[in-house]
């Protein structure tokens, strides 16, 4: 796709900061900080004598909770004056100063609030990505893209431009108050809208039986038709009128009709092909200089191959030549007609001839074509977000736009701020914008969704029987957010989501819905073979169409659109020949409500067909997942574009696409096509693909060989293994081409599980501190003891409180440290007694379990290779330890590492017969030092 339509400015590269970087971070942070906290000292004494403390419980780095303190100010003319100010918020500066905060980082969340595990190593911040779009109300996508982008472009240089350009923007007036259905700003009322819902409103307009006419407002657009009064009713008339620019959103805001987003025509364009490719409808392109429509269509044919350009004219014709020119546009029987002769021209010529025209839609397009075909280049990203897009067109054509943006901008401020002030009355011939409020909202119902997340996985797949098929797998993501990606693209608004099973994975994945700008409603079904009871009750919803479907059928993108713009009542009758029944139909709530509560899946069918509702989607379009030989074919499909599509985060290369936390040797053979997700490790010598998926958290060792294979989350792949037609989960193996399962012995250390540990490590912690303070209490005078004596004597104590790896951050891969009672004096047996008699205190307080991995420093830890720091990140710090027999001493790190992980993966009462057969505190260590020396 061309990078005029793209949410970023080209590939994504992945930047890990470096340890000067972040000290550089760090430094900005307290030096900004500190600055602001000495200049607002004496404002920020007052504001805290007159106010009162709040105190708002948020999660920093690592998911740690924290208060964020806050400032409740009086309502008099003081408090309103510091409030204006800010004072509310400066006592956010202690948290920057103590390192609980950022200035640039991602959005602090709540504590009742999922923190995304790409997120946890970094400081929440008050400026990112997201705080920009939402303040200039482009957030079209999700809060995740935003945040990716930010993981794979942070740095000294790019945080520092993200604070500039925060600052900025919070300079701009807030969007505050009710968001009505319609804004009048100056003489002009348009509609106020979402990038979801104008799609919608045009979605319907091409399913109704009238030509409507789609014009979009800019401030020139305003103060044309202060003085032009045909092009002022002829906005009036128009059936969608959209905001399009900064200005507009600032006069809203000013007048305290704030926009729900920037719906401007150059965002739009992308968003409606693929709906129109889709529906697989057709359009006319209608202005721009001679060729400049042909490049506008060679784009098309390249970036949506199924929307049909019905046909294509230069925008320079006489007023004696519309006749036929409108002529021309209807022998085409185009559905939709794109217009690009600037304002007022292209609006009058369609209010003149929208009758003549043959069209469905016909929309006012302004530059578009300009902008579709490269001739003139789209202004940066940071440029986009932050309003200053006109800053750019007026550096690119000064000559012509001066007076539109110098001149013309003000003009537009002066008429909003008479109009806010009363001073300036709007003219009498234009629709007055009606009022909002729900009985409005019910008169616009939207498209409403169901998905079945009830079904369970196939029974040859190695997973547990009650994990839901909606979080499977495919591709770059799960069934079920692939799902949410094209339900968004089809301007659903509202999901319900019905689950049976372990309801809090589905939750971690989806989170609340508003990475996809959706509203989910949960529903429970306690029997997960009778879940539709739901669909009766939707009857009274106030909802248009309602999408019925299953998690687990999997759909195209164009498909589904397609499936949301169709009528169920008018389905021809050669639509239906060879269909069967693909989980998904599209209903309206009355054909809902004479549905029985105690349905199943053959009941559903039934009474869907007996209201009316065919089968509207064949089986020639889905995926069915319903083996694991299906869900491995599912990985790449038949190539299709939108069901694949890559994170824009992601790196792209020759062979496919990998995740900017993943690690790739250089010297391993990648053979495309291969996805490796979040996380995961390819060593050098490995061998990975063709037709490949890493899922997440996954390591594939030296000498590997893997091909034609999913590999589930929290696997790891041993040395000089070879993998091929293969559903793959921890130590469990299904073989769709033998149609065999297998389960390598977890001794050999060849497959393992890195969840299993995650999953027993905190087994009996709650009992483990018991024991632990228990035995405290018993041992605490033989400490006191010992340290009494070590203090009449002067020699140090046998333990000191050392830094000890206990784990690393996901997304930097640095080691993380916590402070445990460690031998002081490694050669004495006696000594490690003492120390292992004080490492009690970090077994009750938490910080080390009774049995795990033993303690390294840094240097220890990076002495060990990537896939054991892999495993072992996950593992906690333990008092006893796995024994290690080795023959050659110089092998004693990389054994002792091999004991800890096999430790890990054993069950609790395996664990400690390992433990209590190496003896207390590091014997077995002893020993294998003796036996070395001898």
């Amino acid at each position: 796709m061309s990078t005029w339509i793209s949410e970023t400015d080209g590939p994504l590269a992945s930047r890990q900061v470096k340890p000067g970087g972040q000290a550089l971070l760090r430094l900005t942070d307290v030096a900004l900080a500190g600055l602001l906290l000495l200049l607002l000292a004496l404002p920020l004494l007052l504001a805290w004598a007159l106010g009162r403390p709040r105190r708002e419980a948020v999660l920093g780095v690592h998911g740690q909770p924290f208060e964020r303190l806050g400032l409740m100010l009086p309502k008099g003319l003081l408090g309103r004056a510091l409030a204006g100010l800010g004072a509310a918020d400066w006592p956010v500066l202690w948290h920057i100063l103590r390192g609980q905060m950022a200035w640039v980082g991602p959005r602090l969340r709540s504590s009742g609030e999922e923190l995304p595990a790409a997120l946890a190593g970094l400081r929440p911040g008050l400026i990112n990505p997201w705080f920009i779009r939402r303040h200039t109300a482009v957030d079209f996508g999700s809060e995740a893209d935003a945040d990716a982008q930010y993981l794979a472009q942070r740095g000294p240089r790019h945080d520092l431009g993200l604070l500039l350009r925060g600052a900025l923007v919070a300079a701009l007036p807030a969007r505050r108050g009710l968001k009505p259905a319609r804004v009048q700003v100056g003489d002009v009322v348009f509609d106020n809208v979402t990038m979801n819902e104008a799609l919608s409103r045009v979605r319907d307009m091409l399913d109704g039986g009238t030509a409507q006419q789609v014009s979009f407002v800019n401030p020139a657009c305003v103060n044309i038709a202060a003085g032009h009064r045909g092009y002022r009713r002829t906005l009036a008339r128009a059936g969608l009128v959209l905001p399009d620019g900064i200005g507009i959103k600032i006069g809203s805001d000013l007048l305290g009709t704030p926009l729900k987003q920037n719906v401007n025509g150059t965002d739009l364009f992308p968003r409606l092909c693929s709906m129109l490719e889709a529906r697989r409808s057709s359009v006319f392109l209608l202005g721009g200089q001679p060729g400049v429509a042909e490049a506008v269509a060679a784009e098309i044919a390249k970036n949506w191959p199924g929307l049909r350009v019905a046909g294509l004219r230069h925008g320079f014709f006489t007023v004696a030549e519309e006749g036929a020119v409108a002529a021309e546009v209807r022998a085409t029987a185009a559905d939709l007609l794109l217009v690009a002769r600037g304002v007022p021209a292209q609006d009058l010529f369609i209010d003149r001839y929208l009758p003549q025209l043959g069209v469905k839609v016909a929309m006012g397009v302004g530059g578009l074509f300009d902008f579709a075909s490269g001739r003139i280049a789209r202004a940066p990203q940071w440029m986009r977000e932050t309003g200053l897009e006109w800053v750019y067109r007026l550096m690119q054509e000064p000559g012509r736009m001066w007076r539109r943006y110098l001149i013309g901008n003000f003009s537009f401020l002066a008429r909003v701020m008479l109009q806010r002030l009363g001073l300036r009355q709007p003219a009498g011939d234009i629709e007055p914008p009606h009022a909002s409020g729900p009985a409005i909202e019910a008169q616009r119902p939207g498209l409403r969704a169901v998905l079945f997340a009830n079904r369970r996985v196939p029974s040859d797949l190695p997973l547990p029987a009650d994990h839901p098929a909606a979080a499977l797998p495919l591709g770059c993501q799960s069934i079920i957010e692939h799902l949410m990606d094209q339900l968004s693209q089809a301007a659903v608004t509202d999901v319900d989501l019905v689950v049976s099973d372990r309801p809090e994975l589905l939750r971690g994945l989806l989170g609340d819905g508003e990475r996809w700008g959706l509203t989910l409603h949960w529903h429970l079904a306690k029997d997960p073979g009778r879940p539709y009871g739901i669909l009766a009750g939707l009857a009274a919803k106030g909802a248009r169409r309602i999408l019925i479907g299953h998690a687990d059928v999997a759909l195209a993108t164009r498909d589904l659109m397609r499936l949301s713009c169709l009528n169920a009542v008018s389905v021809q009758a050669d639509e239906l020949q060879g269909s069967r029944w693909s989980s998904w139909a599209c209903v309206t709530p009355r054909q809902l409500g004479g549905l029985p509560e105690d349905l199943d899946s053959a009941a559903l069918y039934q009474a869907l067909l007996a209201a009316g509702v065919p089968p509207l989607m064949g089986c020639e379009v889905s995926v069915w997942l319903d083996s694991a030989k299906a869900l491995l074919q599912a990985q790449f499909g038949d190539g299709e574009r939108d069901l694949q599509r890559v994170p824009a985060a992601w790196l792209r290369h020759r062979w496919g696409a990998m995740s900017p936390t993943a690690r790739v040797h250089p010297s391993a053979t990648m053979i495309g096509p291969v996805l490796i997700g979040p996380g995961c490790v390819v060593e050098a010598g490995a061998k990975v693909g063709p037709h490949v998926v890493l899922s997440r958290d996954v390591i594939v060792s030296r000498g590997s060989s893997v091909e034609h294979s999913l590999l589930l989350p929290q696997t790891y792949v041993g040395a000089e293994l070879d993998l091929a037609h293969s559903v793959v989960n921890g130590s469990r193996v299904r073989h769709v081409l033998l149609d065999v399962d297998a389960s390598p012995a977890a001794a050999d250390a060849l497959l393992l599980s890195l969840t299993a540990d995650k999953r027993r490590q905190h087994a009996g912690r709650l009992m483990g501190r018991a024991l632990a303070g228990l035995a405290l209490l018993l041992l605490w005078p033989l400490l006191a003891l010992h340290l009494g004596l070590c203090r009449w004597s002067g020699r140090s104590k046998a333990w000191l409180l050392r830094p000890v790896v206990s784990g690393r951050h996901q997304l930097s891969l640095e080691p993380q440290f916590s402070l445990l009672h460690c031998p002081n004096r490694e050669g004495s047996r006696l000594g490690r007694v003492w120390a292992g008699a004080a490492g009690l205190i970090d077994v009750a307080r938490g910080a080390r379990s009774w049995i795990g991995m033993r303690p390294r420093s840094r240097s220890q830890w990076y002495a060990l290779r990537p896939e054991w720091q892999q495993i072992l990140a996950s593992a906690p710090v333990g008092l006893l330890h796995a024994p290690v027999w080795i023959d050659d001493p110089a092998l004693l790190d990389e054994a002792s590492a091999a004991a800890d992980v096999f430790c890990a993966v054993q069950s609790p009462l395996g664990r400690l017969r390992l433990a209590l057969r190496s003896g207390w505190f590091g014997a077995a260590k002893a020993k294998a030092k003796a036996k070395a020396k001898d």
